[in-house]
């Protein structure tokens, strides 16, 4: 007996609109060709159906797309505008479309999407827990943390692989060296 497909909720249909226009003018193959090369292959076929809605994009498909689209994982997640006058269905809110700039604030760790308490007086409460479970205290990073080895192994390749020109060694700028 063959398995029925369950339909993309709200952050699926939203992972999908952003994968095809983070893709913009960018070939198939070419995307499928990024994602090999980061060791993260899907198909041309598999880039098509998740464009059609036809296939899940896993999280691990995501951080790869991410880094191919030099985006922060959030921003597939997350609806295109911030606009509190536009809404959008969230998978888990299956009864109502919340607003995006809601939707970036929960994503962000600011807010909490929905708040189940009536007392106003408790709200700042259950906004201060939701941060503190939310988002980590993250250290900055010190000068050396992207120093010139992993531009050597990891940025400078990636980057002419992706076509993005090349690194200048002082600075760590990309710049396109015109050969193209």
């Amino acid at each position: 007996m063959a398995e029925k497909k369950i339909a993309l909720s709200g952050t699926g249909e939203t992972v999908r609109r952003n994968v095809k226009r983070l893709r913009g003018g960018m070939q198939y193959k070419e995307l499928a060709e990024r994602l090999a090369y980061l060791g993260r292959p899907i198909p041309t076929l598999g880039l098509r159906r998740i464009e059609a809605g036809e296939r899940r994009v896993d999280v691990d498909d995501l951080a790869a797309l991410s880094i191919v689209f030099g985006v922060s994982p959030l921003t597939l997640l997350m609806p295109e505008d911030g606009s509190r006058f536009t809404s959008s269905f969230v998978t888990g809110v299956p009864d109502r479309e919340i607003a995006h700039n809601a939707q970036w604030l929960w994503g962000t760790g600011q807010e909490p999407l929905v708040v189940h308490i009536t007392q106003p007086e408790k709200l700042q409460g259950e906004v201060a827990l939701f941060q503190n479970r939310s988002r980590p205290l993250i250290e900055p990073r010190e000068q050396g943390d992207l120093g010139d080895r992993q531009l050597d192994t990891n940025g400078r390749g990636l980057l002419r692989a992706f076509g993005f020109g090349d690194v200048d060694d002082k600075q760590g700028l990309v710049y396109d060296d015109g050969d193209d």
